[in-house]
């Protein structure tokens, strides 16, 4: 009971260390998602410009077309710059936390207070090769 009152402290402040850090992570996610939606719709916009009929074309109008198509190439290519940017920088954080969750995987990390995530990580499975928290290497 005593080091119980001595760890809760601790706990809490691992617990809101651990919040922050998941909230960080998650704004920079959202920034990513943000991103790359503006990359897609860049893209598609891009396309559907290009593969549009003229009707009456004069060469000064080929020209206006040929130098905004030049500008949405270089717009899409500074957001696909963008993208990978902001993809390094929430991997880079992942990497940081060391937490074994990648983008895509079907298993998040746990949502449990500080005291029980050593129980809930030794019964989490496996994610992106990596082994789950507590699995033990195997000898030869």
């Amino acid at each position: 009971m005593m080091q119980s009152k001595r760890i809760d402290p601790l706990l809490k402040r691992a617990q809101e260390k651990e919040d922050t850090v998941a909230r960080d992570l998650a704004e920079r996610q959202r920034t990513l998602d943000t991103h790359l939606s503006r990359l897609d719709e860049l893209r598609r916009y891009a396309e559907e410009y290009a593969n549009a009929q003229m009707a009456a074309t004069s060469p000064a109008q080929l020209l206006n077309r040929r130098a905004f198509l030049d500008r949405l190439d270089s717009a899409v290519s500074q957001q696909s710059q963008t993208v990978d940017s902001n993809r390094e920088k929430v991997e880079a954080e992942r990497a940081r936390q060391g937490h074994p969750f990648r983008a895509g995987c079907a298993f998040p990390p746990p949502a449990v207070p500080a005291r029980d995530n050593w129980r809930q990580a030794v019964r989490a499975p496996a994610c992106h090769g990596w082994p789950a928290a507590g699995a033990r290497a195997r000898l030869p």
